[in-house]
């Protein structure tokens, strides 16, 4: 460990006297500032015969003062310099006269401006504008207005001429855009309703309640069937001994599930488009024996083996542990 209060000695420059420094500043080469000012004073080559040290001093454009800053020695002096300078700014551009077109008065405007200004303000722009819509004076304005009917609500309205428009309002705009409805027969209930035609093909059920319906007691009761089967038993047994009753994921040991990598609910509805002829409600008892020799639902390579929380994972909006806990 170095010491930390030990000092360097050198030899100041100018006044050639030893003074004493610290290790990381021994790149000074003065003892003072005042040696250092008196020695960049006999400097006069470089730096003029007015330096005394410090930075060169100026004479205010303002006051008079002498002051080392940028420009003025005060801020009042700056405000008062940015003034006079702006003034003369706008002294230096020679503007143009001319003659209002509604109150007739002479007004001054720049150069660039002199083809495109009419008005000498807004005020007498919106006065000449209002005149020449109403139609009080002869004008461009006047021949552009003219009235037309609606064609729904056959209330009658103005626009331009030139325009397209043919309603009298957004409302009616919209109105005429829309398609009638086209009847459509739900999957649960069989009865017909009414569907816009760019829902056609995503509507398929006449109201939520139907669809709840068909995929609880249609869909997820024959789910249960097949669960409750033996040979789902038996697929179960084979999919946890291949894999040698540990978690593919986690290498655990407990609490073990047998995950369907392909969902289970879509094998049931290809099931289900397949033997299309069978109502799910009526012939339940038909379809669990077809599902017995169903191959996509005994495949062993769809099954892999996860523990309860590798597979809440998964399925984020299953509740796996409260089904545990009422089983106990």
């Amino acid at each position: 460990m170095r010491d930390i209060d030990s000092k360097i000695k050198l030899i100041c420059k100018y006044c050639r006297k030893e003074f004493e420094v610290r290790p990381c500043e021994n790149y000074r080469k003065f003892c003072t500032q005042k040696c250092y000012g008196k020695w960049m004073k006999g400097r006069k080559g470089i730096l003029g015969a007015n330096y005394r040290g410090g930075k060169k001093k100026k004479e205010c454009f303002i006051c008079g003062k002498k002051h080392t800053n940028s420009v003025c020695c005060s801020k009042s002096c700056y405000y008062k310099l940015r003034k006079i300078n702006s003034f003369y700014r706008r002294k230096s551009v020679l503007k143009v006269n001319l003659i209002c077109k509604q109150c007739s008065k002479e007004f001054k405007i720049i150069p660039s401006r002199k083809d495109t200004a009419k008005y000498c303000s807004m005020k007498c722009h919106g006065e000449h504008m209002s005149i020449l819509r109403k139609g009080k004076k002869k004008g461009k304005m006047s021949k552009v207005w003219e009235k037309r009917r609606c064609l729904i609500c056959n209330n009658v309205f103005s626009c331009y001429k030139k325009s397209n428009q043919k309603y009298c309002s957004n409302v009616c705009s919209q109105f005429s855009k829309r398609k009638e409805k086209e009847l459509i027969i739900c999957k649960n209930c069989h009865k017909e309703f009414l569907v816009h035609p760019c829902n056609i093909n995503v509507r398929i059920f006449c109201c939520k309640k139907c669809y709840t319906e068909w995929r609880t007691w249609k869909v997820y009761g024959l789910k249960e069937l097949i669960t409750n089967l033996d040979e789902y038993q038996d697929w179960r047994q084979a999919v946890l001994s291949r894999d040698k009753h540990t978690c593919q994921e986690c290498f655990n040991n407990n609490h073990l599930h047998v995950h369907h990598i392909k969902h289970f609910s879509q094998i049931i509805f290809k099931f289900l488009q397949e033997y299309n002829q069978f109502s799910p409600i009526e012939d339940k008892e038909t379809l669990v024996r077809l599902a017995i020799k169903y191959k996509s639902f005994w495949d062993i390579n769809n099954g892999i083996t996860l523990c309860r929380d590798c597979h809440v994972n998964i399925h984020p909006f299953m509740n796996f542990r409260g089904a545990y806990a009422k089983r106990k």
